[in-house]
């Protein structure tokens, strides 16, 4: 496994915990809809159960989502602070190498 994939592995981790909450918000949804045509309370309750627990769960996936988007905002500016880094240490050497050396 490259280490792309393996960066990748956590956004799709992620990705995959939110498909999943949505459709089990879809379908708590669908049985409060249901509940309430049949006027039944039992149905309702549970089913309102049901759709606090999927509102739980798409809250912590879009918050899990959020954390990898933070995450791999910080290794970027991590990145780009290394880069320019070593670009400003690449211009020191040159300077440096271009300078005669003093003979003492």
């Amino acid at each position: 496994m490259t280490k792309e994939q393996q960066h990748q592995m956590p956004q799709r981790h992620a990705a995959d915990n939110a498909e999943k909450a949505i459709q089990m918000a879809k379908y708590a949804e669908q049985e409060v809809k249901q509940a309430r045509e049949e006027a039944d309370p039992r149905k309702l309750k549970t089913a309102m159960a049901k759709l606090e627990t999927a509102q739980t769960k798409v809250r912590d996936s879009q918050q899990q989502l959020s954390s990898q988007d933070d995450m791999h905002h910080q290794e970027l500016i991590q990145v780009e602070e290394q880069t320019v880094q070593a670009l400003q240490d690449i211009d020191a050497a040159a300077e440096e190498a271009a300078q005669p050396k003093q003979v003492r």
